[in-house]
């Protein structure tokens, strides 16, 4: 029987820049040690010897290790030609392949080896205690407790020292950021359960980027608690070889997995008006935060569902764009950098196309489009609009390192030319006067694409629910941008104009009768054709909301006089 969040195997490899910069930071909480080989790679013995100092020499490219110990100890050590590396990273054990022994240093009471530097460290797979997999049938809910909010979700599979945990994507990708401790309630079926604290080790999406894959080291507080998860363990254990009849005796059901009785539930009558959303946004934003997640973990995109993310989004471009615009104008429950990306690439394809970007790289340019800005959710995603140059010289290091992550992870799918992804990519949040992030790039040397991105980035920041009570309306946000066209590119403004019009879709615009619409659908010119009804502000009460009403008929409802933003107190006429 197998588990329905099952993970691709993404590599178990740690190489290049990023394992240079892990060999920089190695500490003694990391438990390096180091193993003598004999030239077929074969161990002298199975004994490691702990490392009491590792350092980088980056000018001879060689690592230089440090052992301690008594004079026998170290003359045995001396006496190696090849050796192997070992450290924990993420609380996993990893090795290098054979390092050959360049120069030793024999001391009173240590010992100094010079290397070359490992070029890969291996994950190797020692179970210290047995792990049981959870079969699709049996349900353990799990409720993980971090800075006051709960995150409910499943349990996937569970050992002495730890569980994997499947979260909704949307909640998963709130803990991608640096967590020290979790607190973690299992709850079987019959109600019964226990608390735990524990420590994060990996974050990753499920191989259908459903679910996001939480996996905890459990932090045995008293020995009581111990004898708690490690009964619950075993008979997690024997119910799963009841259920899958691996044991050649019939076991009697535990009675943890006797499910609790619950009181019945009403059921309310469903709302046959409730919107539904029909372009399954909630499905490509799910996709776009396991990306996020497998760059964290593993430093690069799964080129396949990156792939799967950028056609289903330019089929809905090309299907119905007015109604993919409506939606992710009123979709709700999408990490907000997921939600702006998702907007800025669905607007900006069409004006793109309207520059004359050919379409053979239309799948290389919404690829890049989607994750132009992940890095901020490397750091914090709180804000997509955050103007990075105007944070301290420490912080614009962070968000460099980040973004020059995102720039490594697509620079290894070669179907995206490198212009494109400097235009996307690194260029993003330049500014026409050189006030931008991350390289000050004035506009000389910017292209069209650039600049082109910014002015629908920064449209979106200001007309979107991320600006809150700062939003603008469409009409003060074009006048912003042209006030400063030191800053944005003026003729870009008015080339977004053409396309997407004076109230694009999804605005809210007032008549002269005083009725206040939304605007569903424009025509080739950019203006209204349809417009959704929402209320009418001389008479509150008349019963008009959602109403659709198409341009033959809006003369009733008089001349448009204005757009109209809705606050949580009030409408306040822009």
């Amino acid at each position: 029987m197998t588990s329905l969040f099952s993970t691709q195997n993404y590599g178990d490899l740690l190489t290049g820049v990023r394992l240079q910069r892990l060999l920089k930071t190695i500490s003694a909480a990391d438990q390096p040690k180091i193993q003598p080989l004999l030239a077929d790679n074969k161990p002298v013995t199975e004994e490691k010897y702990a490392i009491t100092g590792l350092r980088v020499d980056d000018d001879e490219s060689a690592l230089l290790i440090r052992i301690s110990g008594k004079s026998e100890l170290l003359s045995r050590l001396a006496k190696s030609h090849l050796i192997c590396l070992f450290f924990r990273h993420k609380h996993q054990l990893h090795q290098s392949d054979g390092l050959e022994v360049i120069k030793i240093q024999l001391q009173p009471d240590s010992l100094m080896i010079r290397t070359r530097l490992p070029q890969a460290m291996c994950r190797v797979h020692p179970r210290e205690h047995f792990r049981v997999h959870l079969p699709n049938s049996m349900k353990i809910e799990a409720h993980i407790t971090h800075n006051k909010q709960v995150y409910p979700g499943q349990l996937v599979d569970l050992s002495y020292g730890g569980c994997r945990i499947a979260l909704p994507m949307q909640d998963g990708i709130k803990l991608n950021n640096p967590i020290n401790k979790l607190l973690i309630r299992i709850i079987f079926p019959n109600g019964e359960g226990f608390n735990a604290r524990a420590e994060k080790v990996s974050l990753l999406p499920n191989a259908e980027f459903s679910k996001t894959l939480l996996g905890c080291q459990f932090l045995h507080d008293s020995e009581e608690q111990s004898k708690h998860i490690r009964r619950y363990n075993q008979e997690t254990e024997r119910e799963v070889a009841r259920i899958s009849r691996s044991h050649q005796r019939q076991l009697t059901p535990s009675r943890l997995f006797e499910s609790s009785p619950q009181p019945p539930v009403l059921l309310k009558q469903p709302d046959i008006q409730a919107p539904k959303n029909p372009h399954n946004l909630l499905q490509l934003a799910d996709q776009l935060c396991g990306q996020v997640l497998l760059l964290q973990e593993k430093g690069h995109f799964s080129t396949e569902m990156l792939q799967r993310t950028s056609a289903q989004l330019l089929q809905l471009i090309q299907q119905d764009r007015d109604a993919l615009y409506l939606a992710l104008n009123q979709i709700q429950g999408i990490q907000p950098v997921i939600l702006h990306h998702l907007q800025v690439a669905a607007w900006f394809y069409p004006l793109a196309l309207k520059m004359g970007f050919s379409k053979h790289y239309q799948h290389a340019l919404m690829a890049s489009l989607i994750v132009h800005d992940a890095g901020r959710l490397l750091i914090d995603g709180s804000d997509p609009c955050l103007f990075l140059s105007d944070l301290p010289f420490a912080q614009r290091l962070e968000y460099k390192a980040a973004l020059l992550r995102v720039v490594r992870a697509t620079s290894k799918m070669h179907w995206i030319p490198s212009s494109l992804g400097e235009s996307i990519l690194v260029n993003a949040n330049e500014r026409l006067d050189g006030s931008g992030f991350p390289r000050q790039l004035p506009g000389k040397r910017q292209d069209s694409l650039t600049r082109a991105l910014v002015v629908v980035k920064q449209l979106k920041c200001l007309t979107s629910s991320v600006a809150g009570a700062n939003r603008l309306s469409w009409q003060a946000a074009y006048r912003q941008l042209k006030q400063q066209p030191e800053k944005f590119d003026s003729s870009m403004v008015e080339l977004f104009i053409q396309l997407f019009g004076v109230y694009p879709v999804g605005s809210c615009i007032t008549f002269e009768l005083g009725y206040v619409g939304r605007v569903t659908r424009i025509n080739r010119e950019g203006e209204p054709i349809e417009v959704e009804l929402l209320l009418n502000l001389h008479n509150p009460n008349e019963n008009i909301k959602g109403d659709r009403v198409v341009s033959q008929n809006t003369k009733k409802l008089g001349q448009i006089t204005g757009e109209y933003l809705f606050s949580t107190s009030a409408g306040v006429a822009a």
